[in-house]
């Protein structure tokens, strides 16, 4: 998913997680989440829309796996997270199975170390996380949250860095909101988690064909 903050400041939504893009030069020791854009940039389709044109063509939940709740027990909605999303601007697909889930960026992101090293670190991976189930409200968490980290001199901390993220699922299962945990900050990024499902012609755009998530451990 990524989001943008400076060191004591959050610069703006954007996963989101970090593509190749040109970062503004920022003081010493920073996080970033790209600054949001107006509209998801990718190439799954050209006419992607963030928002369902009527509540009609909200994509319908699956039932859950009656593994997960007690016998007896009333089986709440479960939320199928596949497919196309833009996470702060963004093209990404998210592949679930069962209640773990894992995205990545369509295109390609770039990551400037910005320590005069000349490094850069290319990736796709976006996120790992869970879905779990609180009262009535589906919930998506987990500690691989990329962001890219970059300016700081101890080299380690610059490039594709693993955070904590916590996010709310719409009922709808068309939004995810939320927050991740910036260490520059040693604070949480308040609403720097935002991912829209993506609808062409009212229906929610599928896993596009030969879509693969990386193979490499971020």
């Amino acid at each position: 998913m990524n989001r943008s903050a400076t060191t004591p400041l959050l610069l703006g939504l954007s996963i989101p997680i970090l593509l190749a893009c040109q970062l503004l030069p920022v003081p010493t020791g920073v996080l970033v989440m790209l600054t949001p854009t107006a509209t998801a940039t990718g190439t799954a389709t050209d006419v992607a829309a963030a928002v369902p044109p009527d509540q009609s063509a909200t994509r319908q939940p699956t039932e859950s796996p009656t593994d997960l709740f007690a016998e007896g027990t009333p089986t709440p909605s479960f939320p199928d997270l596949n497919g196309v999303w833009a996470d702060n601007g963004r093209l990404i697909v998210m592949v679930q199975k069962g209640q773990s889930v894992s995205a990545a960026y369509i295109e390609e992101r770039i990551c400037d170390h910005q320590d005069g090293s000349g490094a850069t670190t290319r990736y796709r991976f976006d996120f790992n996380a869970t879905l779990a189930l609180e009262g009535d409200v589906w919930k998506l968490s987990g500690e691989e949250f990329g962001v890219c980290g970059y300016g700081h001199d101890d080299s380690s901390r610059n490039g594709l860095i693993l955070t904590e993220e916590q996010a709310v699922i719409s009922a709808d299962f068309n939004t995810i909101s939320g927050d991740w945990y910036n260490s520059d900050i040693s604070d949480w990024v308040v609403g720097g988690v935002h991912i829209v499902r993506q609808f062409e012609g009212g229906v929610a755009v599928p896993t596009p064909d030969g879509f693969e998530l990386p193979t490499a451990s971020p």
